[in-house]
């Protein structure tokens, strides 16, 4: 078991630990600062999602200076299933930043879930420029996404009338996601990390959702993200279907504009896709990813 990291650093001491119960607000208050989130989302993620074993702090002469949530999740391809966790929410406090408190924090929680026999280290960067931070620590580009923005006027026509939309419960789409997702390199969720996407997206205004034909089902995570415009966070339907889906998810969301992001997967166009998540492995045998689909990031 991993025990605080307690250095001396000019003076100041620096721990790195694991979060306490009576620290929440001040959590939520950094993350507040950090990243400029509404307060209500920041609820629902510690109402949700907090775990004192799984949110990690670097503390300055005791006074929290960083943090980060540690998110377990599972790497699929060829080979089989393999574990890893997800970093989110990697803050640090303005006064504190460029001391590199972030690194030593999630080199901290890396080496904590390395031991216990994790495999691999992702996360998503919250910014585009932060792919270079982050690959100055050891990460690779490892996950692609195809994004686009879609006007619903440009779908009048497309209704399929032999299409089903409803709202999922979280374990559903969990269910249905894994089985389309299994032909390609992906990250696998745990049912209740889909439910914790379902709260985020009727937060927002829309919901999570599998779509139906008679032969085929697929999926969509949808956010609200202004009055006129939704985030389709993943679609998972046959590419036959992307447009009627994306006419009866606009419909049921009277939105106006859609942005949609799905896989790229292996033959399509190289600029349609961005890179999206980094990874970073245990050790060398675990191999490099490439293309692989993250998809939902909480982001």
């Amino acid at each position: 078991m991993l025990g605080g990291v307690d250095k001396i650093i000019m003076d100041e001491q620096i721990l790195c630990r694991k979060s306490r119960k009576e620290e929440t607000d001040r959590l939520k208050d950094l993350w507040e600062i950090a990243f400029g989130d509404d307060r209500a989302y920041i609820d629902l993620f510690f109402k949700y999602k907090y775990k004192e074993d799984r949110t990690y702090v670097l503390t300055r002469n005791g006074k929290i200076a960083a943090m980060t949530t540690a998110v377990p999740v599972l790497y699929n391809d060829k080979n089989g299933a393999a574990e890893g966790v997800m970093l989110y929410a990697v803050a640090t406090h303005p006064e504190d930043r460029g001391k590199g408190f972030s690194t030593m924090l999630m080199d901290y929680v890396n080496r904590d879930f390395f031991e216990k026999g994790t495999f691999l280290s992702v996360l998503v960067p919250a910014t585009p420029s932060l792919f270079q931070f982050y690959k100055n620590r050891g990460y690779t580009e490892s996950f692609t996404i195809s994004e686009e923005k879609v006007k619903s006027e440009d779908l009048k026509n497309c209704k399929n009338p032999d299409l089903f939309m409803q709202p999922a419960e979280g374990k559903d789409y969990n269910r249905i996601r894994n089985r389309l997702l299994s032909d390609i390199p992906f990250i696998q969720y745990f049912d209740e990390d889909i439910e914790f996407q379902k709260q985020i997206s009727l937060l927002s205004g829309g919901d999570i959702f599998l779509l139906r034909t008679e032969d085929i089902i697929g999926c969509a995570a949808v956010e609200k993200t202004s009055s006129e415009q939704i985030l389709v966070k993943e679609l998972l339907v046959p590419d036959s279907l992307k447009i009627a889906a994306l006419w009866e998810i606009a419909d049921f969301m009277k939105a106006s504009e859609i942005i949609v992001r799905t896989p790229s997967r292996s033959g399509e166009d190289p600029n349609n896709g961005r890179p999206f998540g980094m990874a970073k492995a245990k050790d060398r045998t675990f191999g490099t990813i490439q293309n692989g689909y993250l998809g939902l990031a909480f982001d």
